[in-house]
């Protein structure tokens, strides 16, 4: 049974691959089309991710919640469009998730966020709540259960530290960052306001993600946060009209030369951004590897910044000190 589900889904990979790259000769955009879309590794795959990589934004590329959470928050916004409710919402939301599953490439971060998806969109079908951070750490514990050597892989410590981070304080980092919109603001500000929200999320995920980096690859990308949020929209577009144009490919065959060009046109676009990025030359630099230590240290500063602020952070180190003076006497 389980050959069977494996030939099956290998034939479903290989179908969805052939629709998605129908038409394109490039090999570049292929190679990126087939990674970002369905997590498929062709020849000039590394050629295609090396400046990605190098800049700081390669979690863009690799298929892990994030694509996931735009499949499913596409599915939930278009059947909120339609004014469906809760329950049908978050069932065809479920539905285009196990879709989308079977489709991409089943490594440890998709089995990850699936199962987190999974247990999320349960419990809002049955209207029950939940916080992230429980069922963070619910699938963690699993994870570290079923195979304990994967809390030393940096996917591991990226997946999970990243998302709990971004659950635990993106909300504190944005309101510091971002005033609170107003229904008769003007949509100017409005753009201007969800850009820095956005820029004020990467930053903390840049943040967290950097020392975990540092200590496996030995590379610091500064422009990360900028880039990650320009990038961004790019690689939502590439995930949604991809998979669009699998499921499409047969049924509406007249919409299909207008997804290939705009996928193309996006993809090219994502490519010589990225290379110019990294033509930079302090884009990245390679340092050597810190210790544990420094490792854990950098973590903990960049959740005391997110927590409490810099402006915080420093009138307590200078409270304190007055403290410790005080304490010791003239």
């Amino acid at each position: 049974m389980k050959d069977q589900v494996t030939l099956l889904k290998g034939r479903v990979q290989q179908a969805s691959l052939e629709r998605l790259v129908d038409g394109i000769s490039d090999d570049s955009v292929r190679s990126l089309l087939a990674g970002l879309v369905l997590g498929l590794r062709l020849e000039s795959w590394k050629k295609t991710a090396a400046p990605f990589r190098r800049i700081g934004v390669a979690h863009l590329l690799a298929i892990s919640g994030m694509h996931l959470g735009i499949i499913v928050a596409f599915a939930y916004g278009s059947m909120h469009l339609i004014r469906g409710s809760p329950g049908i919402q978050a069932a065809v939301s479920l539905a285009f998730l196990f879709i989308y599953i079977f489709m991409v490439e089943w490594r440890a971060p998709i089995q990850r966020a699936s199962l987190m998806l999974c247990i999320y969109a349960i419990l809002w079908m049955a209207r029950r709540r939940c916080r992230t951070t429980g069922i963070l750490v619910l699938t963690a514990t699993g994870s570290i259960i079923h195979q304990p050597g994967e809390i030393f892989q940096a996917g591991f410590q990226l997946s999970y530290l990243v998302v709990f981070a971004l659950a635990s304080w993106a909300g504190i980092v944005q309101k510091r960052w971002s005033p609170r919109l107003t229904r008769t603001q003007h949509p100017g500000m409005k753009s201007i306001s969800w850009c820095r929200s956005m820029f004020a999320v990467s930053v903390l995920a840049w943040l967290t993600a950097t020392p975990i980096v540092l200590h496996h690859f030995e590379i610091i990308s500064p422009l990360g946060p900028v880039l990650s949020v320009i990038l961004f929209i790019p690689t939502v577009v590439i995930v949604i009209l991809g998979f669009l144009r699998i499921i499409l490919f047969a049924v509406i065959p007249p919409l299909d030369g207008g997804l290939c060009f705009l996928l193309e046109f996006v993809a090219s676009s994502m490519i010589t951004m990225s290379e110019w990025a990294d033509s930079i030359p302090w884009s990245s630099f390679e340092t050597g590897r810190p210790p544990v230590l420094i490792t854990i240290m950098l973590l903990a500063g960049a959740a005391a910044w997110a927590r409490y602020g810099v402006r915080h952070l420093y009138w307590s180190c200078r409270q304190l000190r007055q403290r410790v003076q005080f304490i010791q006497g003239p």
